[in-house]
């Protein structure tokens, strides 16, 4: 198996061949089941997230990590107490705290940037003001002017990350690990050599990388302390930061929700498929998910409710539920094909030569993703493509472009169910759309997947006539924040 080229449905099977050599409480830590956050890591050695550092390159690897790290605390300082100060939310108390990734502020909001679902929520309460927002992963690709006040958090995780991996390439850890730990990276690495994955996972690197994240929740616990938090809300729980922040919140009696930000199908390796967990839950997941639909409920409650402690309810989408009630439908204005992007280094060649061979009256618009954005170089290709007829939308509204497009397309972006609200179809480029999307694709005839210019070619000349026929994965908002949290 090539682990470059690794789906959610393969790593979601390699997980499960994992867990089904190990037992439970196997990577236990100061009485807390570190499992979940080792599978989190897992994952990510899979997607190829981490780096692989050779050791006559060490000293050179530690000081561009100090580089870097100090680069980002700088521009951190610097945007939050003199460039952007007015985006910083007042010293008070928040019963409710939101918790969410810089990146996701990418919705423009006069002359600020929204941080798209945590702002979502936040509007959807009587008291706005009574609501904080914890910003982390700050870095200087995504800063943008905050249209709403938060905290912006990126000192210490920074510090720590550096710290560990100093010590990843330098300490020998190997002393404290148990026997159990041991045991059970041996059966990770087994499992790794027999499905030809090319990675071998060290018991002392996994057993730093928990020290990490209990070291940086003594951290999480002091500013939850000084905002007097009593429930916390993340988007994206599945990274150190957050998993800090939900463990501090257990230590300190507060309750925890993750509420959905994307496709979480019954492919997604972090959502689903929990087979290790016992009745009391896991201390390092959130107790509550808010999801968007149906499907998303059915395959998370298929774990979840085996606990006594874990609870999914279905609450839609709040952001999109914000937009449909104060908007109308608009007449598509012209002949435009919206393409919005996840990496763009992955975008297959076939579609360079749709863009190419896609009819004059066709215009493109190109929207890049938050985290990926698009260089002068990729940017020159679909100039040059479209023989000048792109557009970057990029700092546009998202439906507002739906509002005026007749076609979308896409790799495998749940912006594809946000488009059918707007009656517009989706053609899929990527195989991940398969994966988590095939059962849809199947269903809706305004859903199409392609993996060739023909196929793109014939979607584009049929789609537009086509009866949208609604899948249901994102149903728009019944309820009020304040009334799920029985406020």
């Amino acid at each position: 198996m090539n682990k470059e080229n690794l789906t959610n449905a393969q790593i979601s099977s390699i997980i499960a061949m994992i867990e089904g050599s190990l037992s439970p409480n196997i990577f236990s830590y100061h009485s807390v089941d570190f499992w979940p956050y080792i599978r989190i890591s897992l994952i990510a050695r899979l997607k190829q997230q981490h780096k692989t550092v050779k050791k006559s390159h060490k000293v050179v690897y530690v000081l561009s990590e100090v580089r870097a790290t100090i680069k980002k605390i700088l521009l951190n300082y610097l945007y939050r107490f003199l460039l952007d100060r007015a985006g910083n939310q007042p010293e008070q108390d928040y019963k409710i705290m939101l918790l969410a990734p810089y990146a996701h502020r990418f919705d423009k909001c006069g002359s600020g940037y929204l941080n798209k679902h945590a702002d979502s929520l936040r509007n959807s309460t009587l008291g706005q003001d009574k609501i904080g927002l914890i910003e982390y992963a700050f870095n200087f690709k995504s800063r943008k002017k905050r249209a709403s006040a938060s905290y912006l958090h990126g000192f210490l995780p920074e510090f720590l990350e550096l710290k560990y991996r100093f010590l990843s390439v330098f300490g020998n850890n190997h002393s404290l690990v148990s026997a159990d730990w041991q045991y059970g990276t041996d059966c990770i690495n087994t499992v790794f050599k027999k499905q030809n994955i090319n990675i071998s996972v060290r018991s002392g690197s996994l057993h730093l990388e928990v020290q990490r994240v209990f070291e940086l929740a003594t951290h999480c616990k002091a500013i939850l302390r000084k905002f007097k938090v009593e429930h916390l809300i993340n988007v994206v729980y599945c990274n150190y930061t957050t998993i800090a922040f939900i463990l501090a919140a257990k230590q300190l009696g507060i309750n925890t929700t993750e509420y959905q930000h994307g496709s979480q199908d019954e492919t997604h390796p972090h959502y689903t498929k929990w087979s290790l967990i016992g009745s009391s839950g896991y201390t390092l997941l959130p107790q509550n998910y808010w999801v968007w639909n149906q499907y998303t409920l059915r395959y998370m409650r298929e774990w979840a409710d085996k606990t006594t402690y874990h609870k999914v309810t279905l609450t839609g989408n709040f952001y999109l539920s914000s937009y449909v009630t104060k908007s109308q439908p608009k007449p598509k204005k012209k002949n435009i094909v919206l393409l919005t992007l996840q990496d763009p280094k992955l975008l297959p060649a076939f579609m360079y030569d749709a863009i190419q061979r896609s009819s004059r009256e066709w215009h493109w618009w190109v929207r890049e993703h938050p985290r990926y954005p698009l260089d002068q170089q990729t940017w020159a290709k679909f100039i040059e493509c479209s023989n000048g007829q792109a557009v970057d939308v990029s700092d546009s509204d998202l439906y507002e472009l739906f509002s005026n497009v007749k076609i979308h397309t896409t790799g495998y972006s749940t912006c594809a169910f946000e488009a059918e609200q707007f009656n517009v179809p989706t053609v899929f480029f990527d195989t991940l759309a398969l994966d988590g999307y095939q059962s849809l694709i199947n269903k809706c005839p305004h859903l199409n997947y392609a993996d060739n210019v023909q196929k793109i070619m014939q979607s584009f000349d049929s789609l537009p006539q086509v009866p949208i026929v609604k899948s249901g994965f994102i149903e728009t908002a019944i309820h009020s924040v304040d009334e799920l949290l029985g406020e």
